[in-house]
């Protein structure tokens, strides 16, 4: 398979394919530097609506965006530098609706706007934007619990993005760690997650590309909390989760918040201190109930798979009972 079948997909090279051929009598005949802002001033809005509501609040109207008006100025006449700004943003702007169709659990529309979002990012000819993407895409695929595409993916982007700046080639670094974690592979995960702190302890000397600007010690403690789980050090992933809500702050994004306490509910399950897995499980619930978002649900189903060796206990039992307008389908009839 050649490699950019590899990267994207036949799915997606299809989605590309028709994104990429100029749409007939609708592309503006130039575009600037303003229009570049206004996109980015809705990815913006778009991307605060998705953490804070779920995909499934504006995927849509985002997707109409970027179908509608990003792609066809992808076609307009423009300079080189906005030419490389544009399909710079193009570039988030499809991985953000990649990431909304994933949300609401459309796998096969998350997977082709992440190929789309691939292809354009090699148009603006930087490594690092691309190995960004792919490290994007080996995450993707560590939500849909594909281990081995997600260790190819994130291994891949670790290759192209050796010589990217450091808080980028951490981030990526990162992803490649939580694909590692998913094995069970304990020493291999520590060695990366340590790798990830020495790189990131060297940032700030540099510029960084500005996909950086959400990365900082908050979303290195909750991605070490995700490890953790999943290697099963129940009380670090607790210690690391709860890092992460106090540095992001209570006025943080609603659904990595709910990512955050899911990791708390687990963790304290794996050490057996059930009262406190119980506790967190029913902030969850109530975040699960707020938002239009899949992944929260799932994450609320990894609860009660990791307290199921308690179902009997009635402070399970109470919880089973509050999620269950949530999650009907997922939890069985109480005893």
């Amino acid at each position: 398979m050649e490699r950019r079948t590899l990267l994207t997909g036949t799915a997606g090279l299809a989605l590309a394919a028709s994104f990429t051929q100029p749409p007939a009598g609708i592309s503006p005949r130039s575009v600037g530097a303003a229009d570049v802002r206004v996109i980015r001033s809705m990815l913006t809005s778009l991307s605060d609506s998705d953490h804070q509501f779920g995909g499934g609040h504006a995927r849509e109207y985002a997707t109409d965006y970027l179908r509608r008006v990003v792609v066809p100025r992808l076609h307009a006449h423009s300079e080189e530098r906005v030419r490389r700004e544009l399909f710079g943003v193009a570039t988030q702007f499809a991985l953000r609706v990649g990431w909304m169709h994933l949300d609401v659990g459309q796998a096969r529309e998350a997977r082709q706007y992440l190929g789309l979002a691939f292809t354009l990012a090699e148009e603006v000819g930087d490594p690092v934007l691309s190995a960004w993407v792919l490290a994007m895409r080996g995450l993707q695929e560590i939500w849909l619990n594909n281990v081995a595409h997600a260790l190819a993916y994130t291994e891949g982007a670790v290759g192209m993005a050796h010589k990217a700046p450091p808080a980028a080639r951490a981030f990526i670094l990162g992803k490649n760690a939580l694909a590692v974690s998913m094995t069970g592979a304990r020493d291999d995960t520590l060695r990366l997650l340590g790798a990830v702190r020495d790189i990131y302890d060297t940032a700030g000397a540099v510029e960084e590309p500005a996909w950086t600007g959400i990365y900082g010690w908050g979303y290195v403690r909750d991605e070490e909390g995700h490890c953790y789980r999943n290697i099963g050090l129940g009380l670090q992933a607790v210690r690391a989760a709860e890092d992460a809500l106090r540095l992001r702050g209570p006025d943080g994004y609603a659904r990595i918040r709910a990512f955050s306490t899911g990791i708390r509910a687990i963790g304290y399950a794996q050490a057996g201190e059930l009262e406190a897995a119980c506790a967190a499980g029913h902030e969850l619930v109530k975040w699960a109930g707020e938002l239009a978002s899949r992944r929260v649900n799932v994450r609320l189903a990894e609860v009660f798979t990791h307290l199921s060796p308690y179902q009997d206990d009635p402070r399970v039992k109470d919880l089973r009972e509050a999620a269950r307008p949530v999650l009907p389908s997922a939890l069985p009839a109480a005893n």
